[in-house]
């Protein structure tokens, strides 16, 4: 049986990193709306763009650097190496009247996904599926909670009404 490959850990952000945080949670930082094949919506701020190929992401935010710095910094701390950033975004969503979204795999080759979250909000939950049993692992919300695992099928749960939930995405090698 294949086993899920997750790492979990709580991020303890400096003063100068949660200042950072707490403008991409403010009113000004700037959202794009979106609508997923299954018309989910929610808003993104895409940091890094994918590119078509197994290859560096895009640059697509003036804010890239200091997400760049954030992430490199929480890998140091915690021993976690990578080569190449594929793709970054800020991703908000509110409540759905499902509870899990759709299951996506975020690029066609092999790569680890690395989620934080960035909030306090119910539920929303992220799973994951082994791609062997079909199984699905919950992964609960918590403020400040890193997530890294393979690039395998994977879905977000959405949060309570009148929530949102707001979670830093790298896909990385």
């Amino acid at each position: 049986m294949v086993s899920l490959n997750i790492t979990e850990f709580k991020f303890e952000p400096s003063q100068k990193q949660n200042e950072f945080i707490e403008h991409l949670l403010s009113n000004s930082f700037p959202l794009y709306y979106f609508s997923t094949v299954n018309e989910y919506k929610g808003f993104c701020h895409s940091f890094l763009k994918k590119s078509e190929h197994d290859s560096l992401g895009i640059v697509n935010s003036y804010y890239w650097e200091h997400i760049y710095t954030l992430f490199q910094e929480i890998c140091a701390k915690h021993d976690i190496e990578h080569k190449v950033i594929y793709r970054s975004s800020l991703n908000v969503t509110t409540f759905d009247k499902n509870k899990i979204g759709d299951f996506h795999v975020d690029h066609p080759f092999p790569h680890k996904n690395f989620i934080i979250y960035l909030n306090d909000f119910s539920n929303g939950s992220t799973y994951i599926q082994n791609e062997e049993t079909k199984e699905l692992k919950e992964i609960k919300a918590e403020k400040f909670k890193v997530v890294i695992f393979d690039g395998v099928m994977h879905a977000q749960g959405f949060c309570n009404v009148g929530e949102r939930r707001v979670v830093l995405v790298v896909t990385f090698n």
